[in-house]
């Protein structure tokens, strides 16, 4: 059972994405989360979010605004199309990268 531990020494995530404020891995099914602060530096950032929540929370409306504005302009199949050939072009490549202008043949 312990070879099964995807997050065993030396083995690699698929995924990782590392901002300041953590770091996050992915391998297979399971996600691991580290943080590194210390207690000042999370008063700090605690403190950041709840003075910039305002604008947060209007960058989310407006975001979601958009969203809405481009969905109404086009049709479900249009947008799954669209998806579908994305996909298709990422697994073309084996990159798993979106190339832009990409027309699957």
């Amino acid at each position: 059972m312990a070879d099964d531990n995807p997050f065993r020494k030396g083995a690699r995530p698929d995924e990782v994405f590392e901002t300041p404020l953590f770091r996050m891995e992915r391998s297979g099914r399971f996600i691991k989360i580290e943080t590194h602060r210390t207690p000042e530096q999370q008063a700090t950032l605690v403190k950041s979010v709840v003075d910039n929540r305002h604008r947060l929370v209007e960058r989310a409306t407006e975001c979601r605004a958009e969203l809405k504005a481009l969905i109404h302009r086009f049709s479900s199949l249009d947008i799954l199309a669209h998806q579908i050939a994305q996909d298709s072009c990422a697994t073309l490549t084996n990159t798993g990268r979106w190339i832009p202008n990409c027309v699957p043949t």
